[in-house]
């Protein structure tokens, strides 16, 4: 299954394997928990909570264990590989669409600020549903070190995390 999810679907095919993994574990992990407590079919429920609360700590500590290594596995097959990036040169007025979003850039400027100068972007973002809102990345250089760092502008939510990043101007501009 996982050599065909691989060849059939690519990337999400890999994704698929490391849900798969986490849900695996998850399942273990109860089965495991419930074997502990050895239900009967003439076991009554308070009896089986009874023995779920006396549980030794080394059982409870193993059972968190392995569930953290579940969610790390989750965390880590979403964060990697069901993500969608584009990097492209832009100039004032031009839009670029990412998944369901569509990023313009209204306007590159240079701001002041309490102990840097900075280059901000500005991006007007509308997804498909209707939703409009901006973000606002810079490049900054600080004056005292001259250090510059980036400033991603995000937009964080339930279901995604939605960023911009300026990079270095063009020679075209």
């Amino acid at each position: 299954t996982a050599v065909a999810a691989v060849i059939f679907w690519g990337q999400s095919g890999y994704a698929l394997i490391g849900i798969a993994a986490a849900a695996w574990l998850t399942g273990s992990v109860f089965t495991e928990i419930y074997k502990r407590i050895k239900p009967k079919a003439s076991t009554d429920i308070n009896e089986m909570i009874r023995r779920l609360f006396n549980l030794p700590r080394a059982a409870w500590g193993m059972s968190l264990a392995h569930l953290g290594v579940a969610f790390l596995i989750a965390g880590a097959t979403g964060a990697s590989l069901l993500t969608t990036e584009r990097i492209t040169a832009m100039k004032v007025g031009d839009t670029v669409d990412v998944a369901h979003f569509s990023f313009t850039l209204e306007s590159v400027g240079e701001v002041d600020g309490p102990n840097y100068i900075a280059i901000r972007g500005i991006f007007a973002v509308s997804d498909d549903d209707g939703r409009q809102f901006v973000l606002t990345p810079e490049n900054r250089q600080f004056v005292a070190s001259g250090q510059v760092t980036s400033e991603a502008a995000i937009d964080a939510t339930w279901w995604y995390d939605l960023y911009a990043v300026l990079g270095d101007p063009t020679v075209d501009g």
